[in-house]
């Protein structure tokens, strides 16, 4: 009955807005995203009194966005995502969600790339000037591939954080998570459903599925570390960013190469 009402209140709300020339963009829940070239704040102020009134609910505006990307499913890149995009307010704010840098389980070094990376298009006043500092987001990423490449990286800025759904025997398949979580109750620290393991990815193809993560509690200075499956999600981050503009992750990989930072 809940999601009967929203749904109404929802349509309801879109139909005002197309009524008033706006083009609804998106809307999930408790929000709009509209289009509507020229449009005052006055104007949209205007509709959120029309719309309040209509249903009900107090509604207001939280900004007005210079560009906004929503993203489709990694899975398949032809279905879209309720709640995945990223944009910047008139402010210079920036808005994300469900992007690299907001998931708990990106390692540090990513999170960083992504964020300094999100800085240069913030700067951007409009799609014309984001393409216009696409080179300068591949400066950014060409930068944390060399440190990587180098190994000018702490095993903290590596590390992964996953939580776990299961006791680690119930653990099927050789995943990361379920690797790490056998590897701690292996050392006698099991961790249990809801509570969260570290580990660095050392080996992502090993023959031995052992070999491929080794917990926090198990890193040493010698702990050997994949770098090229770091690089790829280096190269995913950057494609987060950059893929309406047709930067996927083998072109980044190959722009890094032009560079000379390969990794094998």
């Amino acid at each position: 009955t809940v999601t009967a009402y929203a749904r109404e209140k929802l349509l309801t709300a879109r139909n005002l807005a197309e009524d008033r020339g706006f083009r609804v963009l998106h809307a999930i829940v408790d929000s709009l995203w509209l289009l509507k070239p020229g449009a005052t704040e006055a104007e949209v102020l205007d509709l959120c009194g029309a719309i309040r009134d209509a249903v009900g609910i107090d509604i207001n505006l939280e900004g007005i966005y210079k560009w906004i990307s929503f993203l489709p499913s990694r899975v398949d890149p032809r279905v879209s995502v309720a709640n995945r995009y990223l944009g910047a307010f008139r402010s210079g704010d920036l808005k994300v969600r469900g992007i690299d840098l907001r998931r708990s389980d990106t390692p540090p070094l990513v999170a960083e790339a992504q964020e300094r990376m999100l800085e240069v298009l913030a700067e951007a006043d409009d799609l014309a000037g984001y393409a216009a500092r696409i080179p300068r987001v591949l400066e950014v990423l060409a930068e944390y591939a060399w440190r990587l490449a180098e190994g000018q990286v702490r095993m903290d800025d590596l590390t992964v954080k996953r939580t776990v759904s299961k006791e680690a025997e119930e653990y099927r398949t050789n995943s990361q998570v379920g690797l790490a979580s056998r590897q701690m109750a292996a050392c006698g620290a099991a961790v249990h459903p809801g509570e969260r393991v570290r580990y660095v990815i050392s080996d992502a193809r090993a023959g031995s599925a052992e070999e491929r993560v080794r917990v926090a509690p198990l890193l040493a200075p010698d702990t050997p570390v994949d770098t090229d499956a770091y690089l790829t999600l280096l190269c995913r981050a950057a494609e987060t960013l950059l893929w309406h503009h047709g930067h996927d992750v083998p072109k980044l990989r190959a722009f890094l190469a032009d560079r000379g930072i390969t990794i094998r």
